[in-house]
């Protein structure tokens, strides 16, 4: 089930808008009663699409460029032997806003080896007035040493301005 070349420039089209998936398959039907393509097939054409606008990139290039369309406040060290990407510390603006609105507390918690690249992924998050998480930041990290803390508390202190210091800060 391939789409036509008018079909995938409709996906792209309709991807560009930020339509869901969803939407797009429920467009093309209408468009086409005998379409009879399944969810997969748009999902496929999106990730054809994003391999395409990022083809002359390395995943790396990749992930800092969507950091940047997306708005998003990000930090990262390299070697400085290799210049390799060693640690990545990303926060979203409205998690900043939603951090400077309820600064109280603030958790963190290392996921280990989940990733192809096998390497921790530090979660930040905080809580609201109703006892309701929210992401406040992610940080790829190459090593848990005290360096690599170090640098990521001051990748939050510089975040905030340098003006934060939650009166609670607990790993899960």
């Amino acid at each position: 089930m391939r789409l036509t070349h008018n079909k995938f420039r409709l996906v792209a089209d309709l991807s560009a808008q930020n339509v869901k998936p969803h939407d797009i398959l429920s467009t093309l039907k209408e468009k086409n009663l005998k379409n009879v393509f399944p969810l997969q097939t748009i999902y496929n054409a999106k990730m054809k699409i994003q391999k395409n606008g990022h083809e002359s990139m390395t995943q790396m290039q990749g992930v800092l460029l969507s950091l940047k369309k997306g708005g998003y406040i990000y930090y990262y060290h390299t070697n400085n032997l290799t210049n390799e990407l060693e640690d990545l510390f990303f926060i979203h603006p409205t998690s900043l806003e939603m951090w400077k609105a309820f600064p109280q507390v603030m958790l963190m918690d290392a996921t280990y080896k989940m990733n192809k690249y096998k390497i921790p992924i530090l979660e930040v998050v905080g809580v609201t007035s109703t006892r309701l998480t929210f992401f406040i930041a992610f940080i790829f990290m190459y090593e848990e040493k005290e360096f690599n803390y170090t640098w990521e508390f001051n990748c939050l202190k510089s975040t905030m301005g340098g003006s934060l210091c939650p009166p609670v800060i607990d790993g899960f």
